[in-house]
């Protein structure tokens, strides 16, 4: 259930793969919804977005939380001083940048006014509403550098140093891990 200092704990691997998951769902939303045109298609896109973005939202302040409840795996040795500088800058950014994206989801969400509810919601009442360029979206495209350069170096430490997938609980992807 809880961390060690070689691997994450059940529940902070439930909380990462969740949410990688909705994320992962969230972004083609994003980039899809706001560049077809009006119509029944974009407004499910929109109000799904929102739905999966208030749920990332609570996941995330769990997670943040769960931080501070859970023992973390210690950054392994092998990695020189710089990168693990980078390690750490690259997932507090991306805890930090998911808050402001929901925090600034939700703000959009407000600026539409009083009678606001999902069902009756639209892209239009939104976009009348937030100017653009907007945090949100400005947010959205560094976060998805960070998320690349945070997959990118998952993959190139799997790869190039050892079985690093396994303290996620991917045990069945050994590419690089020497045997």
């Amino acid at each position: 259930m809880k961390g060690t200092k070689l691997n994450y704990g059940r529940v902070a691997q439930a909380f990462h793969w969740i949410s990688a998951l909705l994320i992962f769902t969230m972004l083609p939303l994003g980039l899809v919804m706001t560049r077809i045109g009006d119509g029944a298609v974009k407004t499910t896109l929109y109000r799904t977005h929102i739905i999966i973005g208030l749920i990332v939202l609570v996941l995330t302040v769990l997670r943040i939380i769960w931080v501070f409840i859970d023992q973390r795996p210690d950054i392994l040795a092998e990695i020189p001083p710089w990168r693990q500088f980078v390690f750490k800058a690259v997932h507090i950014l991306l805890y930090l940048l998911l808050l402001v994206l929901a925090v600034s989801g939700v703000r959009m969400l407000f600026a539409v006014g009083p009678e606001l509810s999902l069902a009756t919601l639209s892209p239009a009442a939104i976009s009348s509403v937030v100017p653009q360029p907007n945090l949100h979206g400005i947010v959205s495209k560094i976060y998805i550098a960070l998320l690349l350069a945070h997959i990118g170096g998952a993959i190139w430490y799997q790869v190039a140093k050892s079985d690093t997938f396994s303290r996620m609980e991917v045990t069945w992807l050994k590419i690089g891990q020497r045997i």
